[in-house]
C-alpha cells in the first residue's frame, strides 16, 4: 500500500527529531564514561601512574591522528 505524498510541513521532520535524541543519549553516555572511567582506574587500583597511563591511552589517539583525519576527510 503506497503512502499518499502530503507537502513538507514547515517544521523539522520526525526523522531529524529521532536522530536528534539518538545522539544526545549517545552523547551523554559518552560523557558519562569518559569521567567514570578515571574514577575507576584510580579506585580500583590506588596507582596516579597507571591512571596517567588510561587516560593518555585514551587520549593520544586524538592527538596522533585528529588532524590528519580531519584533512583527510
Amino acid at each position: 500500500m503506497e503512502r499518499s505524498s502530503s507537502p513538507p510541513s514547515p517544521g523539522l521532520s520526525v526523522d531529524f527529531w529521532k536522530f536528534w535524541a539518538g545522539q544526545t543519549i549517545s552523547q551523554l553516555g559518552s560523557s558519562f564514561t569518559l569521567f567514570a572511567t578515571p574514577l575507576l582506574i584510580f579506585k580500583l587500583t590506588r596507582s596516579s601512574v597507571n591512571l596517567g597511563i588510561a587516560m593518555a591511552a585514551n587520549f593520544v589517539p586524538y592527538l596522533l591522528f585528529g588532524l590528519v583525519i580531519g584533512a583527510w576527510v
